[in-house]
């Protein structure tokens, strides 16, 4: 009797043990799929077929389509401005690379709007390939200050009108040019007294 009441106390903690487990992995979970679905960055994940299986909110805002009006195959393609890209994209992350760089994306409203993209492959114990994790991060704001900043480099903030700055890269340009064979010319005024 005890050695069978020793071995109902073991199993009983063993299932203790396991439920615990799973308490603790359900609650892990349940914390990195709120990480995702709160991120502020656009994610989306595709199956092994290239099929949408998960959109978070944050790309459902940004591209104006839901998981369900995107699980038409080829529909997460056509979002890239250049379509071929995303075969580069998929053919890296299946053969387990990853990949990431600044694309062009059809948001919502068909807006051009610049992303930084990365694709991570999702793969099994057993390293076979499931699918691939996308993430967009809308640089759009980002990129307008860099053109501002870009313009007030090179003009005038008066005038609006080149400045030296300028005048000298497009002089050292025209060099570089003519000391590779082409021909260039400048024009030389110099204004006295100018009213």
């Amino acid at each position: 009797i005890i050695a069978t009441l020793k071995r109902k106390s073991a199993a009983d903690a063993a299932e203790q043990a396991v439920q615990q487990e799973r308490q603790r992995t359900h609650e892990e979970l349940l914390r990195i799929s709120r990480a995702v679905d709160d991120a502020g960055d656009a994610i989306a994940i595709l199956n092994a077929e290239g099929r949408v299986t998960y959109v978070n909110d944050a790309h459902t805002d940004f591209f104006g389509l839901t998981a369900g009006e995107l699980q038409a195959s080829e529909r997460h393609r056509r979002l890239f401005q250049k379509p071929e890209l995303w075969e580069e994209i998929w053919r890296t992350c299946e053969e387990g690379g990853a990949w990431s760089g600044e694309v062009e994306m059809r948001a919502t409203g068909e807006r051009l709007a610049p992303t930084l993209c990365r694709a991570d492959a999702i793969r099994d114990e057993r390293r076979a390939f499931l699918g691939v994790v996308l993430i967009f991060t809308d640089i759009t704001q980002r990129k307008r200050l860099e053109e501002d900043l870009l313009y007030l480099a090179n003009h005038d903030s008066l005038t609006g009108l080149h400045n030296r700055r300028f005048f000298l890269e497009l002089l050292q340009s025209a060099v570089d040019k003519a000391a590779r064979g082409a021909h260039s010319f400048l024009l030389y005024l110099d204004l006295d007294k100018f009213n």
